[in-house]
This record gives structure tokens, C-alpha cells and sequence, in this order.
């Protein structure tokens, strides 16, 4: 019985994660939750947050901004728009996204700015978990 699965993830110009994993965790759209190999076909939206991988016993942590997840028994796909490793993320320019969209949502606006400065503070709020995920001492 196989105990591990392709994990793809793909950005608009191209894959920029394909290996063999245990087990991935992702922030679904209703919450996040964890697959594992032969694990049921489904389809899910992803909100922004971390992307939480673990192969050989070995546990990576990347931000996703959302997109959508495929899962088939014996593989998975990420499709966003943004991935980065969370140990590549500069925290101080996500301090600066999220202060500048709180900022923007301080002021009265169209809606469909309001719409945009609440995505600009959940990525900013996501990438600056996924680094503080990453850095947890692991068990």
C-alpha cells in the first residue's frame, strides 16, 4: 500500500513544486484540513494561508494566496495565483502590506476597494503565519 503521493502546485507561468509526500495540510476554503496517500477524489477552493507539506519526515510550510485543490488517490494539485516558502518571505514587507491595507480599509471607500485592501490583508496576515508556523520548534 503506498504510503506517499505526488504533490504538484503550479502558478500561472509554471510548476514550481513537484515531489513525493506523506501528507499535505491546506487551508480550504471551509477550513483547513489534511490529505494523505490514496486519499479520496475531491475538489476544494483554497483561501489564502499555509501550505503545510510533510515527505521523509521532513515538515515545509509555504503560503498559497487560495486557488483550487484536486485530489485523486494517488496524486494532488495546488493551482494559485501566488507560493512562496515561508523561510523566502520578507516579513517586513508583509508588516508593510498589512499595515497599508489596514490603512485602506480605514478610510471610506468604493466597495470594490474595500474588496481589494481585505485580499491585500489576508495574504499579508497568511504570509506572515506561514513564517511564524515555520519557525515553530517541531515535535
Amino acid at each position: 500500500m503506498p504510503k506517499t503521493f505526488k504533490l504538484q502546485v503550479v502558478i500561472p507561468d509554471r510548476e514550481v513544486l513537484a515531489e513525493e509526500v506523506s501528507s499535505v495540510t491546506v487551508p480550504g476554503g471551509d477550513g483547513e484540513f489534511t490529505v494523505w496517500a490514496r486519499h479520496a477524489s475531491l475538489l476544494s477552493n483554497l483561501r489564502p494561508g499555509t501550505l503545510t507539506v510533510i515527505s521523509e519526515n521532513k515538515k515545509s510550510f509555504y503560503f498559497v494566496s487560495g486557488g483550487f485543490f484536486e485530489v485523486t488517490p494517488t496524486s494532488a494539485t495546488v493551482l494559485a495565483e501566488e507560493f512562496e516558502p515561508a523561510d523566502e518571505i520578507n516579513q517586513e514587507k508583509a508588516e508593510k502590506a498589512k499595515k497599508d491595507a489596514r490603512a485602506a480599509l480605514a478610510k471610506p471607500k468604493e466597495k470594490a476597494e474595500i474588496q481589494a485592501a481585505k485580499a491585500s490583508l489576508a495574504r499579508a496576515l497568511a504570509r506572515l503565519k506561514a513564517v511564524q508556523q515555520s519557525q515553530k520548534p517541531t515535535k
